[in-house]
């Protein structure tokens, strides 16, 4: 008791001071670490893709480069370990990357001093879009060897993504012929007018004096370019469909066709293409009627890491559920045991075609507890469809089929919410699947991150990971 009355008395009378604070200048320099791992915590993600990149196998990226004269190109280790990073952090634009090799702290540490320019980056992920593909693979080989990818389950689904164009960009045949049209009489017009300016400089400088027409004058510009390919691909899916219907006219009738070909229906004389993107596709979206490309994946259901990716320009999934399923066995050299998907999936072709996988496709859009079985009794024999509905009917479809959601669409939400991917930054069919693959890649790394991390088994040099991706 005499103590608590001390330490009162002392406190009662000891003199005010005034409030300090931990020191601050601003002005004061510093030594930085001379190792640069002393500037993030060890287990940062930053230094995990590193050391995994390091073990990779690049020869893909190294076989691009020749001898030659000039300043050297940047490492493909290094922007391969930038570019991973920035994507699975959900940095994709090329400015952004470049900004951040100077004042982002983990993006120095990956660059190691180098300060790659924003058309580099850009160049590097167009160039080495094929390449991607070998990375992924070698990722999803890691996460097998850490238990992540099971094979039990797997989910396949597709969502649309918006395209680098407008969708009120899309022309018809006939504007499209219109407009190309335009750009040669304007074409012709430059030239036209360089060549008389050339003629004036002759007569009054003479021939020697004189500049002739340079070639790039004569280049047509990429937007001549883009229409021609959207004309030629009106053009082959109008031959095609002429040939289908032709074919199909035969076949009821049992003998060729003679005389002149059928007339294409109306639609098929309505196709349209974007000249900003011709590649892309105008696809019904939650949002309406959008400019985009169809992205494809397959997850494993025990972890939600990414098995298989794709992107493709079909408006609906009705065809890939074989081709997104044999990229699955491709990647990991084996089959699921089984597999799920949506009713957009459905057709009895596919079903047929994967008799060695345990499907649950659903048969129709919407349904009820039951899963869409029809309530009525058929005395005749089941169809496939019939037959499938009823085994989505069944405690253990019903149980397996309610995996799909939260497995499958979450990847998508993360890949989409969480990393801001909801439009491509590239155009073309082989850009958008570089890009795609290379979001897919920063998913399962993040995955494989958490589970060694939780682990606490980072990745060192002297792990296994050479003779696990190997």
């Amino acid at each position: 008791m005499i103590y608590y009355i001390y330490l009162v008395m002392y406190i009662l009378l000891m003199p005010a001071h005034e409030k300090t604070f931990k020191r601050y200048d601003p002005d004061q320099t510093m030594l930085m670490p001379t190792d640069m791992r002393e500037w993030l915590p060890e287990d940062h993600l930053a230094y995990f893709i590193s050391d995994i990149v390091e073990e990779m196998d690049l020869s893909a990226f190294y076989a691009r480069y020749k001898p030659a004269p000039g300043c050297p190109p940047y490492d493909p280790k290094m922007m391969l370990k930038v570019i991973i990073y920035a994507y699975c952090i959900g940095m994709r634009s090329s400015r952004q990357i470049k900004i951040a090799t100077k004042e982002n702290v983990a993006f120095r540490i990956l660059a190691a001093g180098n300060f790659p320019d924003f058309r580099t980056i850009c160049r590097f992920r167009v160039d080495h879009a094929e390449s991607f593909h070998g990375v992924f693979r070698q990722v999803l080989q890691l996460c097998t060897a850490e238990g992540l990818v099971k094979m039990q389950v797997v989910a396949v689904d597709g969502t649309k993504l918006k395209a680098n164009a407008n969708v009120t960009k899309n022309r018809r045949k006939n504007e499209l012929e219109d407009e190309a049209e335009y750009y040669d009489r304007v074409a012709r017009r430059i030239i036209e007018e360089a060549e008389n300016v050339d003629a004036d400089e002759d007569e009054a400088l003479g021939e020697d004096d004189g500049n002739p027409l340079p070639p790039d004058m004569r280049r047509r510009d990429g937007r001549r370019q883009r229409i021609a390919e959207s004309l030629r691909q009106i053009k082959e899916e109008e031959r095609i469909e002429d040939r289908r219907r032709r074919e199909e006219e035969e076949a009821a009738k049992g003998k060729k066709v003679r005389g002149r070909k059928p007339k294409l229906e109306k639609k098929f004389k309505e196709i349209c293409r974007n000249p900003s993107d011709p590649d892309s596709r105008v696809m019904m979206s939650s949002n309406g009627f959008v400019q985009s490309y169809n992205a494809q994946i397959v997850v494993d259901c025990d972890s939600q890491v990414i098995i298989a990716e794709e992107v493709v320009q079909d408006c609906n999934d009705e065809q890939q559920l074989v081709p997104m399923l044999k990229i699955v066995e491709k990647n990991t050299g084996r089959s699921p045991e089984k597999g799920l998907g949506d009713a957009g999936y459905y057709s009895d072709e596919a079903i047929r075609s994967l008799k060695h996988i345990d499907l649950y496709v659903a048969t129709q859009m919407s349904y009820d507890d039951r899963m869409g079985v029809p309530l009525r009794k058929r005395k005749r024999a089941p169809s496939l469809r019939e037959e499938m509905a009823a085994k989505l009917r069944t405690e253990e479809g019903h149980a397996l089929f309610a995996r799909r959601s939260r497995t499958v669409e979450t990847a998508f939400g993360n890949i989409k919410e969480n990393r801001g991917l909801r439009r491509f930054l590239v155009r073309g069919l082989r850009k958008v699947r570089g890009e795609w693959t290379l979001a897919c890649i920063g998913h399962n790394l993040k995955k494989l991150w958490f589970k060694r991390s939780g682990s606490s088994a980072i990745l060192g040099k002297n792990s296994t990971t050479a003779a696990i991706i190997s």
